[in-house]
């Protein structure tokens, strides 16, 4: 068994290296910049930001709501900008991004809105419970 496997693991690296191979021609500086790039954005400006908020926001469903509401926004910033997202493509119609990306976040903050005036009624539903003095 340790063979096959051993069969299998070389097989997978030799893929790996014809894959690699075949894409070293196009690799250029402007690539490695642009991944590279998303690497420093990350660790420099998202993470932080994020840690940072976590700590500040005490709230989970506000945590989420900003989470999701962080998604969209970077989801939806090749369809928002028109000018730089290259070709269109035939599969998705021409729909009213900015209209569609408003709805989303309204949605969501709609949501998180909702859950905390329930969990604030039924927090106040079990203090009176609580306080309640049987007859």
């Amino acid at each position: 068994m340790k063979a096959v496997r051993v069969v299998i693991g070389l097989a997978g690296v030799a893929a790996g290296a014809w894959g690699a191979w075949l894409l070293l021609p196009q690799v250029t500086v402007e690539l490695l910049l642009w991944l590279g790039g998303g690497v420093v954005l990350h660790d420099f400006l998202i993470a932080p930001l994020v840690g940072a908020t976590g700590l500040v926001v005490k709230r989970p469903s506000i945590g989420i709501g900003l989470t999701v509401s962080g998604v969209v926004t970077l989801l939806a910033v090749p369809l928002l900008w028109r000018e730089h997202s290259g070709p269109v493509n035939p599969g998705l119609h021409d729909r009213d991004h900015p209209w569609g990306v408003a709805v989303a976040l309204g949605v969501t903050w709609a949501a998180v809105v909702l859950y905390e005036v329930a969990a604030h009624l039924q927090n106040r539903r079990r203090a009176d419970e609580e306080h309640h003095v049987p007859d």
